[in-house]
């Protein structure tokens, strides 16, 4: 989610006795411990891209966790680049790493298990994907989708106990999301209202003034999914149950789900037979 009353992007998955956090946007953290999450299992974050509403509470989750007992170093897996943004969240936080060890002692803050391990996940040709992690029955895989110019960009396939779950992560209409998110019991997938952002830049362009956030906004289009596309690549994948999240343009979260249809719909449901679900900070959702 994002907006005043949304945090940013980050999805929690817990299975196998282990938690996996996918994205980690700004309020990440205080979203976490608000739904009393066994911070202390987590064993790993998945980042989809480097944009800064993906990955700007990954200092506080990791730092937050070590405090609540979490007692190995973290694994944080993402497309190339991933070390370059570890060792910036590094540097960043060094002080306060060293100040807290100094403060409650090595005993109850290991210096290791407050590290983070940079993972680089190499996919080299679009229509294949990598499996990243393979412990206690569960399979993660992760798959190039298109956000262009953030290149690459992942979504995440998770399979355990004959249970699917995919992410997208930030991406336009993808074929290859269709070919990952094939019969998986929940999809869960960004979307953008286009219609809504694009009678919101002709305003703008009539106004006078504005020509450089018509022109962003307009751009930022290219890298998105329309509800109408997202529910196409639901029906084609034969998904069981949609869940949209990172939703734009960003509206109030007491919306009932009717309202938000009539303003991110603008054809009918596409042929979707299962749930559609318009996510919310804090929603919790059974595979």
């Amino acid at each position: 989610m994002s907006g005043k009353d949304r945090a940013g992007v980050c999805t929690a998955v817990l299975a196998a006795g282990q938690l996996i956090v996918v994205d980690t946007g700004p309020g990440s953290w205080a979203n976490m411990a608000d739904a009393h999450l066994p911070v202390s299992r987590l064993t790993a974050i998945l980042l989809s891209h480097f944009h800064s509403d993906h990955i700007g509470d990954l200092g506080e989750v990791v730092t937050q966790t070590w405090m609540k007992g979490r007692s190995q170093p973290l694994d944080v897996y993402g497309p190339p680049g991933v070390e370059e943004v570890v060792a910036g969240f590094k540097t960043a936080y060094a002080l306060d790493h060293r100040c807290r060890v100094e403060q409650f002692g090595e005993q109850n803050m290991p210096i290791l298990s407050g590290t983070m391990h940079p993972l680089s996940i190499q996919i080299t040709a679009p229509d294949t994907s990598v499996l990243i992690i393979d412990r206690n029955g569960l399979k993660v895989t992760a798959f190039l989708v298109d956000h262009a110019p953030a290149t690459p960009a992942y979504g995440y396939r998770f399979e355990y106990k004959g249970r699917v779950l995919v992410i997208s992560g930030d991406t336009a209409k993808s074929d290859n999301l269709v070919k990952y998110a094939s019969d998986a019991d929940v999809l869960i997938h960004e979307v953008v209202a286009k219609s809504l952002v694009l009678q919101g830049t002709m305003a703008l362009s009539k106004a006078g003034g504005h020509e450089r956030m018509v022109d962003m906004a307009r751009k930022v289009l290219s890298g998105h999914t329309a509800a109408d596309e997202v529910v196409e690549e639901a029906r084609k994948a034969h998904v069981k149950k949609l869940v949209f999240t990172h939703i734009a343009p960003s509206l109030p979260p007491f919306l009932p789900n009717f309202v938000l249809r009539w303003l991110f719909f603008d054809k009918q449901d596409g042929g979707f037979e299962g749930p559609i679900i318009f996510g919310t900070d804090g929603l919790w959702i059974e595979a």
